[in-house]
């Protein structure tokens, strides 16, 4: 027996082992991004689902009627209100965190804009927006200054 053709084909095996061994690593990988991005999309609905039942079953559908028809709110009722929409931007805010670090497609993503932009044809949201801006990253906030 010749030890280095045996030493060769040793070599050889381990190189294949070591292939083999990346390429499930890497199948594995993606299976666990793949998963992450389907937990975090539905923890991110879950929690849409629950501020949005809470809101529909509080007074913010009867303070959204009254400001969309024109009528001042009092002072207690607009800072409801503006405890509803910094409520929303804050899950908004984490949307696109999680976006941001690869966790969102970008089809979840342009869903989440289309509701951020629903908040700004509300009345009252150029006067809202200067005192909740602050409140956000300055990621959050340039976002949202792009999007309008």
């Amino acid at each position: 027996m010749n030890w280095d053709a045996i030493g060769a084909v040793g070599e050889v095996f381990g190189a294949l082992a070591v292939v083999v061994t990346l390429l499930i690593l890497i199948l594995q990988l993606r299976q666990n991004t793949k998963e992450v991005r389907a937990s975090t999309i539905q923890s991110l609905h879950e929690k849409s689902i629950e501020v949005f039942g809470e809101s529909m079953n509080s007074e913010i559908p009867v303070l959204l009627a009254k400001a969309q028809s024109g009528e001042e709110l009092t002072l207690a009722e607009r800072q409801r209100y503006i405890m509803f929409l910094r409520r929303n931007l804050q899950l908004f805010e984490l949307v696109l965190m999680q976006y941001r670090q690869g966790r969102l497609s970008e089809e979840v993503m342009d869903a989440y804009n289309q509701r951020m932009r629903s908040h700004l044809d509300f009345v009252y949201w150029e006067e809202i927006w200067p005192t909740v801006k602050p409140m956000m990253t300055l990621t959050f906030q340039q976002h949202m200054d792009n999007i309008r």
